[in-house]
């Protein structure tokens, strides 16, 4: 056998080894791509049920879009309504506004001519109440006088008719601006003028004698009904039957007539007490004199 056949012989062995590695690497390769094939077409079969899922949900939520942006634009149309409505609202009420403040203005100036009219009355009602008051003082002081003297009786009776009168027109008087102010404070206006039914005529009559008495002074310090117990007695000149004067402040109040008589206070019952006056209250002033 010559060389060249043994190498060829040899060569042919190694190229049949080469070739059964290759065969059996291209076969084993070969199951390995049929695998990955398999795995890729279920991959692939994954993907185009998940793309179906996703079309249909698609599908849901485009028809739910649809109907959202459906109501959407019926809110919207409503809403440009509701709008349009408010506008003329607001228009109408801009207008009364308006008017409202027109009026204010109108009824403003007529609260400032009624507030200065009222004014004007109730200067006019305290004046008259300030003349009423010392009508009544005038009146308690004569009557006082009378209760301790005799002298003059006639001309003292005369002069307290006037005084009786004088009070009786300045009541009357008083009750017809209380009414005027009254109407003014609700807004009415004064339809008519009224005058006091009672005329006081003046006639002189002679200044009655000043009391000599000593002049006493106290306070009241209880009050029951129309008995009074005051904080003066024997002690200090007190005596039954005698007048004493309740006032508080500047404002007359009542009399009272001395029934009993302790050392160191008395006690006596309410005259001269008028209806439109206060009650007598403990710590007011008595006094013999006005």
């Amino acid at each position: 056998m010559s060389t060249l056949t043994k190498v060829l012989i040899v060569l042919l062995s190694l190229s049949s080894i080469f070739l059964s590695g290759t065969m059996v690497t291209f076969v084993a390769t070969t199951d390995n791509f049929k695998e990955l094939a398999k795995n890729q077409a279920e991959d692939i079969k994954t993907f185009q049920d998940e793309t179906a899922l996703f079309d249909q949900r698609y599908q849901e939520k485009s028809s739910q879009t649809d109907q959202e942006r459906n109501v959407l634009l019926a809110t919207i149309q409503d809403l440009k309504i509701q709008l349009s409505t408010l506008a003329l609202a607001k228009r109408k009420i801009q207008t009364d506004k308006d008017d409202i403040e027109i009026r204010y203005k109108t009824i403003s100036g007529i609260l400032t001519g009624l507030e200065s009219t009222i004014a004007i009355a109730h200067t006019t009602r305290d004046l008259i109440q300030d003349k009423l008051t010392k009508a009544l003082a005038d009146r308690t002081k004569l009557l006082a006088q009378l209760s301790t003297s005799e002298a003059n009786q006639s001309e003292k009776i005369v002069y307290i008719d006037k005084l009786n009168a004088n009070v009786k027109h300045l009541i009357e008087q008083k009750a017809i601006n209380e009414a005027k102010i009254a109407a003014l404070s609700r807004g009415n206006p004064i339809t008519s003028d009224e005058y006091p039914v009672t005329i006081v005529k003046d006639f002189a009559v002679e200044a009655p004698p000043a009391p000599t008495d000593v002049a006493l002074k106290g306070v009241v310090k209880e009050v029951s009904g129309k008995d009074v117990v005051i904080s003066i007695g024997s002690a200090d000149g007190v005596s039954k039957k005698t007048v004493f004067h309740i006032t508080r402040g500047d404002l007359f109040i009542c009399d009272i007539k001395i029934s009993s008589v302790d050392t160191n206070k008395s006690a006596g019952v309410v005259e001269l007490l008028l209806q439109d006056t206060e009650q007598p209250k403990i710590g007011d002033t008595v006094s013999n004199e006005l």
